[in-house]
C-alpha cells in the first residue's frame, strides 16, 4: 500500500459512519500499520487526508499507537512548508479534533507558513 492508498482507504472509511463503527480491530490496525509505514514518504495533501480521516475515527484515533502518531507529526512538519492553504487548514481542523493541539507549533513555526504566504501573495496590491 503506498502513501495515497493508506490516505483514501482510512478518508473512505470515515466517510461512512456505520461501516467505520463497525470496522474490525484487524482493519483498524493493519491500516494503522500501513499509514505508519508509508508516513516518511506521504505528500502533504496525503498527510492531511489521513489526519482529517483520523479525526473523524474517533475508534481508531483514541487507539492509536503512539508511534503512528509521531509518524504522522514527523510528516505534518516535513511537508507543512510546502502545504497549500486547505491542506493547512485540513491539518489544523483535525489536530484540533485529535485534541493534539500541544504538537501543533511544528506547523505554525515552519519558516515560512502556508497560510502566511498565500494571505501575502493575494492581498499585495
Amino acid at each position: 500500500m503506498i502513501a495515497q492508498d493508506a490516505a483514501n482507504t482510512l478518508n473512505a472509511y470515515s466517510k461512512l459512519e456505520e461501516a467505520a463503527a463497525e470496522m474490525p480491530r484487524s482493519l483498524r490496525d493493519a491500516l494503522a500499520e500501513a499509514a505508519e509505514r508509508v508516513a516518511p514518504g506521504m505528500k502533504s495533501q496525503e498527510v492531511a487526508n489521513t489526519l482529517n480521516a483520523f479525526s473523524k475515527l474517533e475508534e481508531a484515533a483514541a487507539e492509536m499507537p503512539r508511534s503512528l502518531r509521531g509518524a504522522l507529526a514527523e510528516a505534518a512538519e516535513r511537508v507543512a512548508p510546502g502545504m497549500k492553504p486547505q491542506e493547512v487548514a485540513i491539518t489544523l481542523n483535525a489536530y484540533s479534533k485529535l485534541e493534539w493541539l500541544d504538537e501543533i507549533g511544528l506547523l505554525l513555526t515552519s519558516t515560512r507558513c502556508p497560510v502566511e504566504t498565500h494571505l501575502t501573495a493575494t492581498t499585495s496590491v
